[in-house]
């Protein structure tokens, strides 16, 4: 079922206690904020936005997520049009070489977004460059220095040492105290 609008005016001044009053008390009651959609329109000041912009802003049919910042947003100019957002992130998305997203409507509106896996593995072959032109400089690093060389956390570099490990690209010779990282393949 959808809400119906309740606009609250009036041109006496006198009366902006009980339009704050009614309101408060719409948006504020569970069972009638289910049924009513209350807006003051002497909330927005008249000498910055025209009454077509302020109605247009009012019954638009879209429901933010957080509709006191969305509104926010939206008269200090930051959203700069309302129904647009949909087209300008397809095209932003084709502009930077990434699928276009993917938009549902079920009981809430969801977007999916596709990140583009070249990136993702350059970054991972960056790193894992990174660490092994370290331990080719210096063999007998330890775990604790090759945090502090990199933008790694501990965990971090543990994870890539162990998959350097696995794809058989370094070893470990001799203990963890005293001993050193062998590179296997010369070549990287």
């Amino acid at each position: 079922m959808q809400k119906k609008r309740v606009f609250i005016s009036s041109v006496q001044s006198e009366f902006a206690n009980e339009r704050r009053m009614l309101f408060d008390y719409l948006t504020s009651d569970a069972l009638l904020v289910k049924f009513f959609e209350p807006f003051i329109f002497e909330n927005v000041p008249a000498s910055n936005y025209s009454p077509a912009t302020v109605l247009l802003y009012s019954i638009h049919n879209s429901v933010p997520a957080n509709p006191l910042l969305t509104k926010s947003m939206y008269l200090r100019g930051t959203i700069e049009r309302m129904d647009t957002g949909t087209e300008e992130m397809n095209n932003l998305c084709i502009e930077k070489g990434l699928q276009k997203p993917v938009f549902r409507q079920q009981t809430d509106f969801r977007v999916i977004l596709y990140r583009n896996f070249a990136d993702e593995n350059s970054t991972e072959n960056a790193t894992v460059e990174k660490i092994l032109a370290i331990i080719n400089e210096k063999p007998e690093i330890t775990i604790k220095e090759l945090v502090q060389l990199t933008v790694l956390s501990r965990r971090g570099i543990e994870w890539n040492i162990q998959q350097l490990k696995i794809k058989g690209l370094i070893e470990r010779v001799g203990p963890d105290k005293g001993g050193y990282w062998k590179i296997k393949n010369k070549q990287l």
